[in-house]
């Protein structure tokens, strides 16, 4: 079979290969005042012990070292698994939100593997929202505040976008959703959402202080599951959410996770993650900030214009 292009061979060597190096820490995301620490393993299924040193280091986006260290002298027996020792790093150095990556490799044998972190700052629980509405449901205020040119940031409730959204899910949906939502229902089962994860723009000015992916990544694990994406196929061919849910082939829906409008003389924002929720979760917390952010910019002019009916209609 080709390859698709959608994974090197030297990724793919990374987790599938005779030896195989793993890190093993609780979470993905953290906070600048917490401590990282994780676990190094080494699984050797090849066929002899290798005697070697292993490199670990920590860059950030910008490829720059921001840590590291060497393990001497390892001997990793064949046959199994190895605790090679532990890796720990303060993330106090890190003055705002930023994806790192962890690097460890075996210095002469050349085998390795990477891990994504996102790293936050602590939430400053005393920031004002200013010039910024923040609603949980559509109705004659906000409407009234959009057309006298306010900025409204909305989560809409669960049961209000109940009949035209589906639950969020992390994973893409697997294989084939007309065939297994069958089963489901046959087996009186839940029915699984059937989508199959986020597309988005990294250099959306939203993100300026939530680093991201084109794609589904770790960091949005819980943001996603707190989610109910929002059909949009009432809107234009031609646009797009910030944050678009993509639809299985059965279905083919626009789903938004977040998009925005412009409304009369004010500007939109909506996201239907349940962001209030699980804000204890720094990931959560640091989308918040930064959509704040981007609502307090000059950046925050759309251009899509819609009419109150059609969010009537929607929302």
């Amino acid at each position: 079979m080709d390859s698709k292009n959608v994974i090197s061979r030297e990724s793919w060597l990374q987790s599938c290969n005779d030896v195989v190096l793993l890190l093993q820490f609780p979470k993905y995301c953290w906070q600048v005042d917490e401590v990282f620490q994780a676990e190094v393993k080494a699984a050797n299924y090849s066929r002899q012990t290798i005697n070697d040193d292993l490199i670990w280091q920590v860059v950030d986006r910008q490829g720059r070292i921001v840590d590291g260290g060497t393990m001497k002298s390892l001997k990793l027996t064949n046959g199994g698994l190895t605790i090679v020792g532990e890796i720990s790093m303060a993330l106090s150095m890190m003055s705002s939100a930023e994806r790192l990556t962890i690097n460890v490799a075996l210095k002469k044998s050349g085998y390795s593997n990477s891990y994504p972190l996102w790293v936050y700052p602590a939430p400053n629980k005393n920031v004002v929202v200013q010039e910024i509405s923040v609603a949980e449901k559509w109705d004659e205020t906000v409407e009234a505040r959009l057309l006298q040119g306010a900025k409204v940031l909305l989560f809409p409730s669960d049961e209000s976008i109940q009949a035209k959204s589906v639950a969020g899910l992390f994973p893409p949906d697997f294989w084939n959703y007309g065939m297994f939502k069958g089963i489901s229902e046959w087996a009186k089962k839940p029915v699984s959402p059937g989508t199959l994860g986020i597309l988005t723009d990294p250099e959306h000015p939203i993100f300026n202080d939530f680093p991201t992916d084109p794609h589904t990544n770790w960091q949005w694990w819980s943001i996603i599951k707190a989610s109910r994406p929002l059909e949009l196929d009432q809107t234009s061919p031609a646009y797009r959410p910030i944050v678009q849910v993509i639809d299985n082939l059965e279905r083919n829906h626009k789903f938004g996770l977040i998009f925005e409008f412009s409304v009369g003389k004010g500007s939109l924002l909506v996201c239907t993650a349940r962001l209030k929720e699980i804000l204890d979760r720094p990931e959560a917390y640091q989308l918040y900030q930064s959509m704040i952010n981007y609502m307090q910019s000059d950046d925050f002019t759309p251009d899509y214009i819609v009419a109150p009916s059609l969010l009537k209609k929607l929302l």
